[in-house]
């Protein structure tokens, strides 16, 4: 018995098999056969070539007190099953496609997505309270990325009155638009925090 070979269980019996990688037939008649996984090369007579017919793929059987034998790797691995391991994936019939989550509250589950979550479900990061968002009463317009530099009044040569008024309020223009910039940064910071799940 070739108890060196990987034990099998099946058909009410446990026996020594292992696959077949290689088989060279001799000028004899006789076969050369190299198991898988650098076992021995096993010799077999011409006999044996011409009763069991082994391909590639086959196994040899051993059992104790007994020849060796050969069976299909189809015939084989459908009454047998190694010892050590369990069924092959393929082999399972009646699993589902999927494997839908459970939703819980514990280690093991999953949580569901409109759930907020405590501080210790979120690894001990609380929550933080809302924040309001600004409204933009400025009257400017946001400059997108960029805050414009606010101009300086300037003295007038003429029409004082009117010509300081103009320059006065050129800088106030800048000013509002540059609020108007800052509001609509802060806001949407705001939203990405919000979406992050760090604020309400």
């Amino acid at each position: 018995m070739q108890t060196n070979w990987p034990v099998w269980s099946g058909n009410g019996e446990s026996v020594n098999a292992i696959d077949i990688q290689a088989i060279k037939q001799l000028n004899t008649g006789a076969g050369e056969i190299t198991p898988t996984n650098s076992y021995p090369k096993l010799y077999v007579t011409n006999e044996f070539m011409g009763q069991w017919n082994p391909a590639v793929g086959g196994y040899l059987i051993s059992r104790t007190g007994s020849p060796v034998v050969y069976m299909s790797k189809t015939a084989f691995e459908a009454a047998y099953t190694k010892n050590g391991t369990g069924a092959a994936w393929a082999d399972i019939s009646g699993k589902p496609s999927t494997f839908a989550p459970v939703v819980g509250t514990t280690a093991t589950t999953a949580m569901a997505g409109n759930k907020v979550p405590t501080a210790t479900e979120r690894g001990g990061v609380l929550l933080q309270t809302a924040i309001v968002a600004l409204t933009d009463s400025s009257g400017g317009t946001s400059g997108g990325n960029t805050v414009a530099a606010v101009p300086a009044a300037t003295a007038a040569t003429t029409d004082a009155t009117a010509a300081s008024l103009t320059s006065t309020n050129a800088a106030l223009t800048a000013i509002k638009n540059d609020f108007a910039t800052l509001s609509a940064k802060y806001n949407a910071l705001l939203a990405a925090v919000k979406a992050a799940g760090i604020t309400a």
